[in-house]
């Protein structure tokens, strides 16, 4: 997860966030090391973005 979402724009974060693909990442991460049951997101914060993002959202 480290690696995959500062890689992604905005939209794609937003939509792996709504959809449980990060959901579905950290729960195919914890299977290795523990057995889980359920894993989900409450709540999201984005703490900071990109320049072009930034630009692009207040045009």
């Amino acid at each position: 997860i480290n690696k995959t979402v500062p890689e992604m724009t905005i939209d794609q974060f937003v939509q792996a966030t709504c959809y449980s693909k990060i959901n579905s990442d950290i729960m195919a991460a914890f299977k290795r090391v523990i057995k889980v049951r359920h894993v989900g997101l409450e709540k999201v914060k984005l703490i900071r973005t990109a320049d072009k993002e930034t630009k692009l959202l207040e045009a």
